[in-house]
């Protein structure tokens, strides 16, 4: 989240508050607690990505190693959460793995 405030700051003129949903209770509260959880710098949220609503919308939204995980069923309401978190400009960005980012990543 760091690299990724350096680049919002670099291509938006940030600096703009960052938001974290994640699934796992306890890794959004370790996210919370390694990084901060302040509504004007950063912020986590536990939640399921295709239903949350954070009553804001952001320039950029990026899911890195998300929509594997999300059931095909599921693809509209994540497109849904998606749309309610934008702006007209809003740049998103997805990463989803292949075996061979995934045999790099073991290193």
């Amino acid at each position: 989240l760091r690299q990724l405030r350096a680049v919002y700051n670099s291509e938006f003129g940030g600096p703009g508050p960052l938001a974290g949903v994640e699934l796992v209770p306890g890794w959004a509260r370790a996210g919370a607690e390694i990084f901060g959880n302040s509504s004007d710098s950063m912020s986590f949220f536990q939640g399921d990505v295709t239903a949350v609503r954070l009553g804001r919308t952001f320039d950029l939204i990026t899911m890195n190693d998300v929509l594997e995980h999300v059931m095909p069923k599921r693809y509209g309401c994540l497109f849904a959460t998606l749309a309610a978190h934008s702006r007209p400009n809003t740049m998103v960005y997805m990463h989803t793995p292949t075996p061979e980012t995934q045999l790099s990543d073991k290193g």
